[in-house]
């Protein structure tokens, strides 16, 4: 599956009037060159560890899509919708699925776009395995999948996929996705397939994109919850997720909210043997250069896996009293993922730690 950049230099195209170079030669800097003049109200943020500054996205969304306004409400939840029990002809046996939302603060907000820029945090879906389960007939983003193709093949209803509010091609919806760092294949490394099953690693992108057109149907909150679905992951792992958000208040066109840097995490259910253990915790989180991993005493013995965003193994040790100092003065800011394997136990955790 190949990027549509085709299709982002038309929507420049039309909203900005900039159309006179190919869009095989069209780059962001050019784009941007030409929409300088675009009148950008001050930017209110969240207090969040991470504040964006302008770079090539940041402004690229603003030509797209608007100005900036005043900060709302937003929160990122996780629901685990499936756990495999051998009914679905297909489903990776072990593996659950599990759906993220952005939950908006009102019911009439419009999610424009989910975003990461070389400046603010990344636009990360995490497993603990480094395992996202694709399915041969899904796609990076589930407009391609059709009601009939999940009637007549119930595995590809839990298709691993990135989206703003559509779930299927029911409602035409438009949803775009564009990455330039690590890679500009990013999404499809992640989401995609190459023409049958497939297990990819974990999502992480630094500078790239996925919108919506304003007004669209499908970036508009539903339910209760003012919920807008965001994700779809099958994975044997728990997960965690982190990203930004643009937002319009009321739906309005011209004034946009950026949020930064929301994150969430879900784990596998428990079994038996878990709700008999202490879950493992660490302190402080967030941590600067020191922190402390805290363990049940009854539990034994345990290996410890620190793992950045990209599932890369930064370090490994084993963890043979209840406290145990981890050695994270020498890490890069960021997100990492704690791995916890209990030696005398079937029984592994998974926490989340924010260096700063």
């Amino acid at each position: 599956m190949s990027i549509p950049l085709n299709s982002v230099f038309q929507e420049v195209c039309r909203t900005t009037g900039f159309c006179a170079i190919p869009a095989p030669q069209v780059t962001l800097k050019k784009i941007l060159h030409h929409t300088q003049g675009f009148e950008k109200s001050p930017r209110v943020y969240q207090q969040t560890p991470c504040i964006m500054k302008h770079n090539y996205f940041a402004l690229l969304l603003m030509a797209l899509l608007g100005t900036t306004g005043l900060a709302q409400e937003v929160n990122v939840a996780i629901e685990l919708v499936y756990q495999d029990d051998g009914s679905i002809a297909g489903y990776p046996a072990g593996f659950n699925t599990w759906r993220i939302y952005a939950e908006l603060e009102e019911a009439d907000d419009f999610l424009s776009a989910i975003y990461a820029t070389t400046e603010s945090a990344q636009l990360s879906i995490t497993t603990s395995t480094n395992q996202i389960w694709n399915h041969a007939d899904g796609g990076v983003t589930p407009t391609s999948i059709s009601s009939g193709d999940i009637a007549a093949n119930p595995a590809v209803g839990y298709d691993s996929w990135v989206t703003i509010g559509a779930e299927d091609n029911s409602e035409a919806s438009i949803v775009t996705y564009l990455s330039l760092l690590p890679s500009l294949t990013a999404f499809q490394e992640a989401f995609g397939t190459e023409g049958s099953d497939a297990i990819n690693p974990n999502l992480a992108v630094t500078d790239g994109a996925l919108f919506t057109l304003l007004d669209a149907a499908n970036g508009y909150a539903e339910g209760p919850d003012n919920r807008v679905l965001i994700g779809q992951v099958t994975t044997d792992g728990d997960i965690s997720v982190c990203m930004n958000f643009q937002i319009f208040p009321d739906g309005v066109n011209g004034e946009m909210t950026e949020y930064d840097n929301y994150c969430e995490e879900a784990f596998v259910p428990l079994s038996v043997e878990e709700t008999a253990v202490q879950p493992a915790t660490l302190f402080p989180n967030p941590a600067e250069d020191e922190v402390t991993l805290r363990l049940d005493p009854t539990a034994g013995p345990a290996q410890v896996v620190v793992r950045n965003l990209t599932g890369q193994q930064v370090w490994q040790g084993t963890a043979t009293q209840s406290q145990t100092e981890l050695p994270v003065a020498t890490l890069p800011d960021g997100l990492y993922l704690i791995e916890v394997s209990y030696t005398t136990l079937n029984l592994r955790e998974t926490r989340r730690l924010v260096l700063r």
